[in-house]
């Protein structure tokens, strides 16, 4: 046995154990902890004896063994009239042939190394971070350093993972729909991700290949059992972590370069602990984290044979990731992550009766350029109003179609109107050109209107709404139900969403601090003039429900006299208009108004049937845009303009002076210590709550 301490060496032991058959000598060279040299000689008989070499002509094997990349090379190496003096060797750097096996059956030897037998049965220490928390003492600066950058590795997908995820129901914000290529594009990076952030295989090769005590603790004391579990557990969790970031991103990407990109970014970070761990190994840190560094580089770890747990595993992560990924892309097409209903209130600067299309659109299973159709709620009632997409124009358009649907015909009739094309019946707004799927992404200023149906020209429009109207807690200060369980219902509050504390007033009236409605002269008809009520009362129903029209109260007064006075909302704004309700062969009666409420309550298209007909509007109010200040239950409070009528098209209705007419709410109030008084001039009130005034 023979002792070598050359500082060349690092102090550490080369175990050389030399086998002499027929004049031929075989040496196995390993590097481990300690410094030791076995000898051993075989004389002619056969017999093994410990002893010195020889002065005579030999021939060398030397079989040398990589450990850390598994490879081994089999090296003749012939020494011919050698001279040595005793306990000498032959130089390392002598002159030797290749040759690609080692002869079998010249004898066989088995090399111990604290008890563990055959080389080929070790593996060895990825070079990283997790790997210095594992053979490091506790106590050691080693210890620390990588458990610091571990750490901080792990801050950033949990950062990403906290950014990424959304509250419900779209937890992963998950667009509206992709491409073909975004959806190829990202199947093929789900292939890439498994293998290249490398860490959860890693942590599943450490697991699979167990903890050997005894060879552990002989190569460092402290890597112990508590540190082996510690080290790989955490590698599993910053693995699984950062797969599943990587795989969110993809599926929140809708573009190729935006999937890339952020692919890229993360196999940056994913780098950090084997970067730290590099610099480190170079002298970049404390001495002691290099010295551990080349430690590791050393460290022997069991390995087994099997590979076929570790495919197992990789195919269970490819199988996992892209049902995953497949069963979201079915969704997708299939409208789940978008907003199922909408919102819209649109503007009456160009075409009055616009508004009246106004209200609720909801997504029908009809899919046209890859993107859902929007149907308004109200369209049984005869005409067809509708969002659709137009590749041609690679924008959003909306439509209105003078056809009844159903259920059954709506994708016939939608496919055969060919609005793509701008005609007088079709394309009455479009969008921006986008590329999007989803309709709220366009951006409502950025829509363009038709003056009317006889132009082609499109001109920016002045005002638009576009909201999604699906009902949740947020948006909702009622309860969700209805009709897929997505309309707000109210229970102490008003409104569409129930955003209202107060509800509308039953009884309004001129304030008295302003003047009233100018009369006005009917056309068409013989009496000349047509003086305007001073007071009206919501309408209500047989069954004294408020008749709703566009989501806000009716008002109304009969005049006895075969007219009547009604103040409707049209989708934007209350509009006051005369009815000769004697046309339609409605007689004077006092339940005129009841009637009246039944039909808006029944459904029936009020502005397109009798005796609407021939109604006149005289006054319109301000704008009650939603999501603003303006936005009310009732009319109280707004300001009144005249219209100005072009007898040409006496269809349009066009704002006109603004007059000091002002409404005011004629419901009393109980006020404490002083009884119910009218709260808009504190004057006293009738038996039944209403304002004296109101009756003047």
């Amino acid at each position: 046995m023979e002792r070598s301490d050359s500082p060349d060496s690092f102090n550490k032991i080369k175990l050389r154990s030399i086998l002499d058959v027929d004049n031929s000598r075989v040496r196995f060279e390993e590097c481990v902890s300690t410094v030791r040299r076995n000898v051993i000689n075989v004389d002619g008989s056969g017999s093994l004896y410990s002893g010195e070499s020889t002065n005579e002509e030999k021939k060398e094997i030397v079989l040398e063994e990589n450990y850390n990349t598994g490879s081994r090379n089999v090296v003749r190496r012939n020494v011919i009239n050698l001279k040595q003096k005793e306990n000498t060797d032959v130089p390392i750097d002598s002159i030797h042939l290749p040759i690609p096996q080692a002869d079998e059956d010249k004898g066989t030897t088995t090399s111990v190394v604290d008890g563990i037998d055959e080389v080929s049965r070790y593996g060895s220490l990825t070079e990283n971070a997790y790997s210095l928390i594992y053979i490091s003492d506790a106590c050691c600066i080693s210890f620390y350093f990588g458990l610091f950058f571990s750490m901080f590795q792990l801050l950033f997908p949990i950062l990403a993972l906290v950014n990424a995820v959304e509250k419900k129901p779209n937890v992963f914000n998950v667009p509206v729909n992709v491409s073909k290529e975004v959806f190829t594009a990202g199947v093929l990076c789900i292939f890439i991700s498994v293998p290249t952030f490398t860490d959860l295989l890693d942590a599943i090769e450490h697991f699979q290949n167990g903890y050997n005590k005894e060879l552990a603790l002989k190569q460092a004391s402290g890597a112990t059992y508590l540190k082996w579990l510690l080290a790989f557990s955490l590698q599993l969790l910053v693995g699984g972590v950062f797969n599943l970031v990587i795989f969110i991103l993809i599926v929140q990407s809708t573009t190729i370069i935006e999937m890339f990109l952020n692919f890229a970014a993360l196999q940056f970070i994913t780098d950090i602990d084997d970067l730290a761990f590099s610099m480190a190994k170079r002298g970049y840190f404390p001495n002691v984290v290099g010295r551990t560094c080349n430690k590791v580089t050393k460290h022997k770890t069991p390995k087994l044979k099997t590979q076929r747990f570790r495919r197992l595993c990789l195919i269970f992560f490819y199988i996992f990731f892209l049902s995953w990924y497949v069963y979201i892309h079915y969704y997708q097409h299939k409208g789940k992550y978008q907003c199922k209903r909408l919102r819209v209130q649109l503007t009456d600067s160009y075409i009055h009766k616009l508004p009246l299309f106004s209200g609720f659109y909801k997504m029908v299973d009809v899919i046209v350029d890859s993107r859902h159709v929007f149907v308004d709620e109200n369209s049984d009632i005869g005409q067809l109003a509708y969002f659709r997409y137009c590749q041609k124009e690679k924008a959003f358009v909306f439509n209105i179609l003078d056809e009844p649907y159903n259920d059954n015909n709506l994708t016939k009739i939608i496919e055969s109107n060919d609005i793509c094309e701008v005609s007088d019946q079709a394309n009455y707004m479009q969008s921006a050109e986008t590329q999007g799927y989803d309709i709220m992404e366009t951006n409502p200023s950025d829509w363009m209107i038709r003056k009317n149906s006889f132009t082609n020209y499109f001109y920016p429009v002045d005002y638009f709404a576009l909201t999604c109207a699906d009902c949740t807690p947020e948006t909702c200060n009622g309860v969700c139900g209805g009709e897929n369980k997505n309309e707000c219902i109210c229970m102490n509050h008003y409104g569409v969403f129930c955003e209202f504390n107060n509800g509308p007033c039953d009884s309004i009236q001129i304030n008295t601090d302003t003047p009233k409605f100018d009369s006005h002269n009917i056309p068409f008809d013989n009496r000349t003039t047509h003086t305007v009520s001073s007071s009206f009362k919501m309408l209500r129903t047989s069954d004294g429900n408020i008749a709703y029209f566009y989501a806000k109260p009716m008002y109304g007064y009969d005049h006895q006299d075969g007219y009547m006075d009604f103040l409707f909302y049209s989708g934007r704004r209350y509009y006051l208009v005369d009815l000769k309700h004697t046309d339609s062969g409605m007689p004077n009666s006092t339940d005129n108004l009841t009637k009246i409420a039944d039909l808006v309550s029944s459904g029936v298209d009020i502005t397109d049937t009798t005796p609407w007909n021939s109604s006149h509007p005289y006054y319109m109010s301000a704008p009650i845009d939603i999501d603003t200040p303006s936005d009310r239950i009732d009319p109280i409070g707004l300001n009144w303009y005249k219209v100005d009528k072009n007898y040409a098209d006496y269809s349009n209705w066009e704002q006109g002076i603004q007059i000091d007419t002002v409404l005011a709410c004629a419901d009393c109030v109980d006020f404490p210590g002083h009884g119910f008084l009218c709260p808009h001039d504190y004057s006293k009130c009738t038996a039944d709550n209403v304002c004296e005034s109101f009756y003047e």
